[in-house]
């Protein structure tokens, strides 16, 4: 008998890539909900993505592990600057749905 793995390893490739995207969607959706607005344009550039493979999930101000620029002000927002306190809205999700990331994963 000859194992042929390769229709398996596809399959888990393609729900591993589909948990990924929701774990990015809800991730992103949680940031855009709690980050501060002022014109709307931090809030507008938040997106998410996911590797070809399935592995790797983004999210953040446009996209800039593409290359692409972020918005400028993003990480003084997030991390705060002297004369600013930080407001961060792309770490808390990582807590705050925490447990719905486990429900996705464990499904």
């Amino acid at each position: 008998i000859v194992w042929n793995p390769g229709p398996l390893l596809s399959e888990v490739k393609t729900k591993a890539a589909q948990k990924m995207y929701q774990t990015v969607t809800v991730l992103v959706n949680e940031a855009r909900r709690i980050v501060p607005v002022r014109t709307g344009y931090l809030k507008s550039s938040l997106t998410c993505e996911v590797t070809a493979d399935g592995r790797t999930g983004f999210y953040g101000s446009f996209r800039p592990w593409a290359g692409e620029e972020s918005v400028s002000y993003a990480i003084h927002v997030e991390c705060g600057t002297r004369r600013m306190s930080p407001r961060p809205y792309l770490r808390p999700p990582l807590e705050t749905k925490r447990e719905e990331i486990k429900r996705i994963w464990s499904g």
